[in-house]
């Protein structure tokens, strides 16, 4: 499923699925109701659509499609029974609004994957010519991280501030009164 959707956005297309009398944006391998494996019966959709919700990134982060600040939107595209998650590149958050009416945008390079895409209000839109891409898609890469923020309670750091002295610092069990840590270690750095 991803392989075909992912060419067309590539080649400035969007693709939903037929799933019985409904379309599916984005396509889904099985059937969200029943879990009836879908045939890949796929319907060119868009580009244009209605925003059924939305909320406003007012401070994006690194990770997010724009350094500026944008929407993330449900969009219904035309031809489509359902909405998809995308991003909406406005003026600010007076310019959104449920119910307007978006368009699809395609960056000058592609290389098959959502983030070749967003939306804009359909007023801002341009015309696009884009040239199709050679082959299918057949893998995508996409860059995932994970931030942890937790507190620094003083047993915590102690023991990182033991890291920085190259120790392994550990504490005996109140309860117990065995120590938790058994080994201490000491490490040397290498420069």
């Amino acid at each position: 499923m991803l392989g075909p959707f992912l060419t067309a956005l590539r080649d400035g297309r969007i693709l939903g699925i037929r799933c019985g009398s409904r379309v599916l944006c984005p396509p889904m391998e099985y059937d969200p109701d029943t879990g009836a494996t879908l045939s890949p019966e796929f319907v060119e959709v868009g580009p244009a659509g209605r925003v059924e919700s939305w909320t406003w990134i007012a401070e994006p982060s690194r990770k997010h499609p724009f350094q500026e600040p944008f929407a993330f939107a449900l969009v219904k595209l035309d031809g489509a029974d359902t909405a998809m998650v995308h991003a909406v590149k406005a003026a600010g958050p007076q310019a959104m609004s449920t119910g307007m009416r978006v368009k699809a945008q395609f960056h000058e390079k592609r290389s098959g994957a959502i983030t070749d895409v967003y939306f804009v209000p359909e007023g801002d839109a341009r015309d696009q010519r884009i040239a199709p891409g050679e082959g299918q898609v057949k893998s995508t890469t996409h860059l995932i991280s994970l931030t942890y923020r937790e507190p620094l309670y003083p047993h915590r750091a102690r023991y990182a501030q033991g890291l920085l002295d190259g120790k392994f610092i550990g504490q005996r069990s109140p309860r117990a009164a065995k120590s938790t840590s058994r080994a201490r270690a000491t490490t040397r750095s290498c420069a």
